[in-house]
């Protein structure tokens, strides 16, 4: 079935039902910027809102009173994602491929962050947005996958940089790995050496027992192989000996330089390649140790030594490079150059040689070797077709499969009924496909009336004029009545936000139509109308009784709230949110401010607050246009014990959900009087293709009727 857009109705040659829905607006006097009236801020008298209707002791299910009538938008499909990128890649000892990196989706199927692929499936591991992970490396013992990096939690439980996967979920060992009172530590480095788990980085404890950057785990124990001083980047071993390297000055006190030797339980200092000061990569193949190192007197080539009758034998082929990475595959070495050529190396009996692979590459992020070959991650052009992934077996290229990620929307806003968004450039959907308007970063602000594109500071993406504030004209187009700038050799604030359908703008110091202004103004169709002399610091939030400014600390916790008396702001009271990963949400709705707390919608009351609603799970957006609705978003299924996922509005009474919401987080949202747009890490609403972005329309179904003949 083809796309249809909303508001395109079909109209039956028999009979045509035309529903008209009636709204009435009051006008509104407004001053120009040459007068800049001091006007008041005047309101209606105080009403309370309806109280929160008693709490249901079990949960109810969405029924006709509180179902969201609407229809989601069927065309948008995959026209968003982007190619994910794969920062890492490991391979283990059955030629199992693990990815980590920057994806949402593999095969349209939907998996984040990590995957390992065993070349006809792939296998996800559970990992949400919520789990911010960096896998530096992994290794399997006693059958598990075990991964180490940098990362505190997996699914809400604390790891502190090391799990391993239980086949249904990652388990943690003990408490993980310390750096400080304050911080993780890191592991860079996992081996499996003489039946014990050995863990490499950076950490003064591992689960509570003091181990200086190298320890070691089994079954039976666990605890330091070694007092190492700084830290563990890279361990390789053979049948008769370890080598560790990294940034150490020192292993159980003994002087140690980059590289250490622990042969017949003694450590010693592992000497450089003559001629050498640094490494580039520790590699071992066929019980040998292999070191890369710059090449003497040549640093942008790389060259090659083996480890053997304890002394460096230094490859007669260099390779004519710096390398970035290596790997073993299909019984030899590999290196790559990430940086500048984007090329890869092959070791064979007559040296270093560099592939000519059949591929445009535009960028290389990650090698791993297999028992085949040569896994290679990055940006590619094969046959035509863009990839990120694929494999080099000596003859030929075999491209795997796309590994997706969502396009990030930083802002979304709505120009007559379609969505305009803002992914650090403007698209508007258009005749079915994304139209790109402007190269801008700017946010986006939609009223009843228009949408305007707003900065902290003046910009120009319509030559010559400079503006921090513009407005979309029907066809995409910006212009503006309101030369929006800052005051010269001032270092300005200039804050434009969107309260109850209305743009307000709050300035210490701006030139308005070359006008001096200060205070906290309504942007109006002619320009400003002043309601406060003095600005307020943070974001204005206008009730229909009181002016709210909110100042926000963020990152920290803290939120000051004041109030505008007449004559100046007022200190209320101090807020502090319980997400310190996400600003304050609040919102300006009818006669209150409303806020985010944890699950909790909460009124504010100049200074105590109620609890509106409780919510199952964690809320992320608040919006509102106008009086009749307010909309929250967030992970949530059920509100007071009552079905309704992901996306809710409330008229004050009552709470209402729809029927098919997005599968995943909601991180952007606009809302209109007729449609809804929203984004964010989601591929479908329902069995609606929708990668990253999801319209419904909120208008009135019209009724079809047969045509009659006579």
């Amino acid at each position: 079935m083809a796309a249809t857009w909303f508001g395109k109705r079909q109209i039956g040659i028999g009979f045509l039902l035309i529903v008209i829905l009636l709204q009435l607006s009051l006008a509104q006097a407004q001053s120009s910027v040459a007068s800049l009236n001091n006007t008041p801020f005047t309101s209606s008298a105080e009403s309370e809102l309806p109280p929160l209707a008693s709490q249901l002791t079990q949960t109810s299910s969405l029924t006709a009173t509180n179902l969201i009538t609407g229809t989601w938008y069927t065309g948008y499909d995959r026209s968003l994602e982007l190619p994910g990128f794969i920062r890492r890649m490991f391979v283990d000892e059955q030629d199992r491929l693990y990815i980590s990196g920057e994806f949402d989706s593999i095969e349209g199927e939907t998996i984040k962050q990590f995957a390992s692929w065993d070349g006809a499936t792939w296998q996800d591991y559970g990992l949400t947005d919520d789990d911010k992970i960096d896998i530096r490396t992994i290794q399997l013992y006693h059958g598990e996958l075990v991964i180490g990096g940098s990362f505190r939690q997996i699914g809400g439980r604390t790891m502190n940089s090391l799990a391993r996967w239980d086949g249904t979920q990652f388990q943690p060992f003990g408490n993980g790995l310390i750096q400080s009172p304050t911080s993780i530590g890191y592991v860079f480095d996992l081996a499996v050496i003489s039946d014990s788990l050995q863990i490499g980085g950076n950490f003064t404890s591992f689960d509570n027992v003091p181990a200086e950057s190298f320890a070691y785990w089994n079954p039976t124990s666990y605890g330091q192989i070694a007092k190492v001083i700084d830290r563990v980047d890279e361990i390789a071993s053979t049948t008769n000996a370890t080598i560790v390297a990294g940034y150490i000055t020192s292993i159980n006190d003994i002087p140690i330089n980059q590289l250490a030797l622990l042969q017949n339980q003694t450590w010693s200092q592992l000497p450089m390649p003559a001629g050498t000061s640094t490494m580039r990569g520790l590699e071992v193949l066929n019980n040998t140790m292999y070191l890369m190192t710059p090449a003497p007197n040549q640093s942008s080539h790389t060259m090659v030594h083996q480890w053997a009758n304890n002394t460096w034998i230094s490859d007669t082929s260099v390779i004519t490079e710096s390398i970035n990475g290596s790997t073993v595959g299909n019984g030899t070495l590999y290196a790559a150059n990430y940086v500048d050529s984007k090329s890869i190396w092959q070791r064979s009996n007559d040296g270093w040689h560099k592939l000519n692979l059949p591929v445009t590459v535009r960028r290389i992020s990650s090698i791993a070797g297999n028992s085949t070959g040569v896994y290679v991650a990055g940006s590619f052009i094969i046959n035509g077709q863009p990839s990120n992934l694929f494999h080099w077996d000596g003859q030929n290229v075999t491209n795997i499969p796309q590994i997706m990620r969502h396009a990030p929307i930083n802002e979304i806003g709505d120009l007559a009924g379609k969505p305009i968004i803002q992914d650090n450039k403007l698209q508007l959907w258009t005749e079915n496909r994304w139209k790109t308007l402007y190269s801008s970063n700017s946010g986006l602000i939609t009223t009843p009336a228009k949408t305007y594109l707003v900065q902290g500071y003046s910009i120009s993406p319509v030559p010559p004029i400079h503006s921090a504030i513009w407005h979309f004209l029907p066809n995409g187009t910006l212009t503006t009545s309101l030369v929006l700038a800052d005051a010269p050799n001032q270092l300005n604030f200039i804050h434009l936000t969107s309260q109850m359908g209305q743009v307000w703008l709050d300035t210490q110091q701006a030139l308005a139509n070359n006008q001096e202004i200060s205070g906290v103004f309504k942007v109006t169709d002619s320009g400003l109308q002043k309601i406060t002399n003095t600005h307020c610091r943070g974001t204005v939030y206008a009730t229909n009784r009181r002016l709210y400014c909110i100042v926000s600390y963020y990152p920290t916790t803290h939120n000051d709230i004041y109030y505008w008396n007449g004559q100046f702001w007022q200190f209320l009271s101090s807020h502090y949110t319980v997400d310190s990963e996400r600003p304050l949400q609040a919102i300006a709705w009818r006669d209150h401010l409303y806020f985010i707390h944890g699950n909790e919608l909460r009124r504010y009351d100049d200074g105590p607050t109620t609890v509106i609603a409780t919510f199952d799970g964690k809320l992320h957006l608040l919006r509102a246009i106008g009086t009749p609705y307010l909309y929250v978003t967030g992970r949530f299924t059920q509100i007071n014990n009552q079905s309704i996922e992901r996306i809710a509005r409330w008229d004050g009474s009552n709470w209402q959900g729809f029927a098919t919401v997005p599968n995943g987080d909601i991180e952007t949202m606009v809302v209109t009087n007729d449609v809804i747009h929203v984004s964010g890490k989601f591929t479908h609403v329902g069995p609606i293709s929708s990668f990253g972005i999801a319209s419904v329309d909120l208008t009135p179904y019209t009724i079809y009727l047969p045509s009659i003949n006579k």
